[in-house]
């Protein structure tokens, strides 16, 4: 078999379809999201070690400078843990009008769509399969250096660094201000 023939496909993974324009208006509508906001998306079992409230910080800081940076958080927490974000979560979004928007576990198609309709797709500490997902959505992703994550962080600038929320913010703005870093981004 010719090499160009040959698609390699990462475990557990499973092209889909990714919804049409009209689609996505109507789903970020549904989630009283604006067309110009920029979702950050992220999923999966929620816990100490994946560093939510980290990503909640992060928000925080980026709606600083740009108050379009919406959080979109899709999964479960254990009770102790719920509490403890939706504590953070009600403070900031009565700070800044509804920024933050956590729905339960989804389907695999309904996630989808959800990553569809986000911009950036942010795991501050252990990431979730739905990182493969993420990917083929078309999602700015930003990972942590981590031995779990290290072959999938192309570059310093998409790397979430861990206890340095500036740092991170700092290459997040510059992405959504350039777009053709942002297409050369998306190609790599």
């Amino acid at each position: 078999v010719k090499e160009n023939k040959i698609e390699i496909i990462p475990l557990v993974y499973e092209k889909f379809k990714k919804i049409q324009t009209l689609e996505i208006r109507k789903i970020r509508n549904r989630l009283k999201f604006n067309n110009d906001d920029i979702i950050i998306f992220n999923s999966g079992k929620m816990n100490e070690d994946k560093k939510i409230l980290d990503l909640i910080e992060l928000l925080e800081f980026l709606l600083r400078y740009n108050k379009k940076f919406k959080l979109l958080l899709v999964g479960e927490a254990s009770s102790e843990y719920s509490f403890k974000l939706k504590k953070k979560i009600i403070s900031l979004n009565s700070k800044f009008k509804n920024v933050i928007t956590w729905i339960g576990l989804q389907k695999i198609n309904t996630l989808r769509n959800l990553m569809c309709i986000s911009d950036i797709a942010i795991w501050p500490g252990i990431p979730s399969i739905s990182i493969q997902e993420a990917i083929y959505s078309n999602n700015i992703l930003f990972l942590p250096k981590t031995s779990a994550s290290y072959h999938l962080v192309n570059s310093e600038f998409l790397t979430f660094h861990n206890n340095n929320v500036f740092r991170t913010s700092q290459n997040l703005l510059s992405i959504i201000k350039s777009k053709d870093l942002k297409k050369n981004i998306m190609t790599k």
